[in-house]
């Protein structure tokens, strides 16, 4: 029997003029056993679901993708049969007008891996025909997890512009000593053809949860070109209801002239499902 579905994400955001609600999300889906149909917007990109990109809400990927974000407006197609899915995906934005997606994943035991493509008319950054390849891999083995997202981008040469090629890597480690504790290992490397040229970040962090509270430690190195910035990070949160985060944060920073920041902020998130 097939079934209807609808998922609707309305974000808040702060502009200059104020604040302005934004749909995030807005898809109507219809599926049939191994079938299923989709039409609406969403946000697409690589790389989504690391720690280090959801402790701090100023991170600029922050619970979200942490390469090629982009605007998908689309009709998809996704097929699944047991452990296999394959997918595919037509649509576009304003800036990349035309837009094609596909992806093939298995998923066993806890282990998932995926690979997918993405084709671009018009890149949203080069304004050139692009292509993107990935490859993602998530284990679970008792206490110990991992994810891997590896890219790769080619802009071919197009009308006088000259061929260009982008990559990038992210990975993280989740070690659970306890129900309550653990610590996580994780990081980026980012080689563009445009300012900046090349990123990396290294994150460690450990995390202890008092029933509602959370206390967790860290320490963050982000490299962009050959400036570095080094921060010893203290972030205690209290989850007064399911998805809501209240949190105070300190960062001792030390940047690329060895200057010296004390930061202090109160973060929080707030999401309703219903």
């Amino acid at each position: 029997m097939a079934s209807f579905g609808l998922d609707l994400e309305i974000g808040v955001n702060e502009q200059l003029d104020g604040f302005r609600p934004v749909i995030e999300t807005f898809l109507l889906s219809w599926e049939k056993e191994s079938h299923r149909l989709e039409l609406g917007t969403r946000k697409i990109g690589l790389g989504k679901g690391y720690r280090f990109s959801g402790r701090f809400v100023e991170y600029p990927a922050y619970e979200g993708y942490l390469f090629e974000n982009d605007r998908f407006n689309s009709a998809s197609y996704t097929w699944t049969h047991g452990n296999l899915s394959a997918g595919a995906a037509l649509g576009g934005n304003q800036l990349s007008r035309g837009m094609a997606t596909a992806n093939l994943a298995y998923n066993a035991f806890g282990q998932e891996i995926g690979a997918g493509l993405r084709a671009t008319v018009s890149d949203s950054h080069w304004r050139s025909p692009s292509l993107i390849a990935n490859l993602r891999l998530m284990i679970e083995l008792g206490a110990f997890s991992q994810r891997v997202d590896l890219m790769f981008k080619e802009v071919p040469a197009y009308n006088h512009r000259p061929e260009r090629q982008e990559h990038a890597f992210a990975t993280e480690i989740v070690y659970r000593f306890t129900p309550s504790t653990d610590v996580a290992v994780g990081g980026l490397y980012e080689a563009r053809e445009s300012v900046p040229r090349s990123r990396s970040e290294l994150h460690t962090s450990i995390q202890q949860s008092f029933g509602v509270f959370q206390i967790s430690p860290g320490f963050s190195s982000v490299i962009v070109d050959q400036g570095e910035e080094n921060s010893y990070n203290l972030l205690v949160n209290w989850k007064p209801v399911p998805q809501s985060d209240i949190g105070l944060v300190y960062k001792y920073l030390k940047g690329p002239f060895d200057e010296i920041r004390h930061l202090f902020a109160v973060q929080t998130a707030l999401r309703f499902d219903f």
